[in-house]
């Protein structure tokens, strides 16, 4: 009896061991042969955890090890070398995870070689977009004389770039429905994805485990998404809270007078399209003077290592300065400048209006017979 529960404890303390081991991680990284990086702390990071694990690069390469938190068999996290280098990577227990800090991502085992590759593949899909932007028209899109886009060039390239990265990330959702690369797909096509494809976003996350499910970042951008659905054409507007010029708090209510069409213009000092469409703005605000229209602008601040603000003197109407992005969330803002329209009764008549588009709209919605036309 006693030697039964002599074998019975070593093969137990042996599983415990197993179990333990299986939930290390490894890390090696390396930074380029420049020395800028020589010294410098390397943070492993995650959004829900925090600060995992720390080191110093020596000699143009560093080492991270550890336990991953209890529950958790994969985790996707960051390493950091401020302000030089950020890295994603998936700690992946049961294997030697290589982190060179000058590329895409983390290699080395299953998750972070197919995490690398769709990062890549997304790269390149951007890439095409924006090679036409820079009027290499490789995808058809005709440039003007004086070679500029309008913004109603931009929108289409956007949309057709938007198409592609959902594409992509949903190829990969089906191969990976229940890890972490998985949840890396669908915040794609939460981001990319368009209010109007609510039908498509159930059934998407209806057929997901519960590993991405049941994902903090998941859960956020699927909120940030019934946002915009909220939002979308035929609802009535949504409230939020922002602040005047002098750092008062305002809410957009304020700026909303019933009766009235209220043109709602988000954009930004620093958007360089944003500049081009607030000088179109400022010319119909001119042609619809004596009509029943409001504008506002929402002026998104952006606060980073260097705070950017709003200058509400650049246009005739008023400004709320959006200074902790609750505007941009609160209508799922993807993409400055956007103007979205307001009936007099307070409903949302039209979104995502630019270029001719947003002329013909007021056009419809201010003119007494079709036959009127602004020019």
């Amino acid at each position: 009896m006693q030697q039964r529960f002599t074998c019975l404890f070593i093969v137990l303390i042996s599983l415990v061991f197993v179990s333990c081991k299986q939930q290390q991680y490894e890390v090696i990284g390396y930074t380029p042969t420049d020395l800028t990086a020589e010294g410098k702390k390397v943070y492993l990071t995650n959004n829900q955890y925090g600060v995992l694990d720390s080191t110093i690069v020596h000699q143009g390469s560093f080492k991270l090890s550890g336990k991953l938190p209890p529950g958790e068999t994969s985790l996707y996290a960051s390493i950091r070398i401020s302000p030089l280098y950020l890295l994603p990577i998936i700690l992946e227990p049961g294997y030697t995870i290589q982190a060179p800090m000058h590329e895409f991502a983390a290699s080395g085992s299953p998750l972070n070689n197919d995490l690398k590759a769709f990062l890549l593949d997304l790269d390149s899909v951007e890439a095409h977009y924006l090679e036409a932007l820079r009027g290499k028209n490789i995808i058809g899109t005709q440039i003007n004389a004086n070679g500029v886009i309008h913004l109603d060039d931009i929108d289409a390239l956007y949309l057709a770039m938007r198409k592609g990265k959902i594409a992509l990330s949903k190829k990969i959702l089906e191969q990976h429905p229940n890890d972490v690369v998985g949840v890396q797909a669908l915040l794609v096509i939460l981001n990319e994805m368009g209010e109007q494809d609510i039908k498509s976003f159930n059934r998407i996350t209806g057929e997901l485990g519960s590993v991405i499910r049941n994902n903090k970042q998941v859960e956020y951008m699927a909120k940030l998404f019934n946002n915009g659905v909220r939002t979308n054409e035929g609802n009535p507007y949504t409230n939020f809270q922002g602040a005047l010029a002098n750092g008062e708090p305002a809410y957009f209510s304020d700026f909303i007078e019933m009766g009235k069409y209220t043109l709602v213009d988000f954009s930004a000092d620093w958007c360089e399209p944003c500049r081009i469409q607030t000088q179109e703005l400022i010319k119909l605000n001119e042609k619809y003077a004596n009509y029943p229209i409001n504008f506002v602008t929402v002026c998104v601040e952006v606060s980073n290592d260097k705070r950017i603000y709003c200058n509400p003197n650049i246009v005739p109407w008023k400004t709320i300065i959006d200074n902790n992005y609750d505007a941009i969330n609160s209508y799922k803002v993807k993409t400055i400048p956007e103007v979205i329209i307001i009936d007099p009764n307070g409903y949302i008549v039209a979104r995502n209006l630019r270029g001719e588009n947003l002329k013909a709209k007021l056009n419809e919605l201010l003119c007494n017979t079709p036959k009127t036309q602004v020019n």
